[in-house]
């Protein structure tokens, strides 16, 4: 089992920021088109020094880095994004209680 992190960045370059309704856009036609169990988190992060809302979606399952690079890039694509940062890590031990 992994856990798969997910950072998405709400600044738009030149354009504001993507706002509720642009990400609940993209989490119906693009998140839940590959995935059908994570957390989603909101917090505030650091990029290039200028600090901003970010969107952090975690993934608990079976290797899944194809799917989720498909989400990263069609993000990156569709609000400009500079790159979009995509953590895995192995789990060693795991249950469901």
């Amino acid at each position: 089992m992994f856990t798969t992190t997910v950072y998405f960045g709400a600044t738009i370059p030149d354009a504001g920021e993507v706002n509720a309704a642009m990400f609940s856009g993209f989490l119906k036609e693009t998140i839940q088109k590959y995935l059908n169990a994570f957390t989603l988190t909101e917090g505030y992060g650091c990029w290039n020094g200028e600090y901003e809302k970010v969107r952090i979606l975690t993934i608990i399952s079976e290797e899944m880095l194809d799917e989720v690079l498909e989400i990263a890039e069609e993000y990156k694509k569709q609000f400009r994004q500079e790159c979009v940062l995509v953590n895995v890590v192995e789990n060693h031990a795991f249950c469901l209680v």
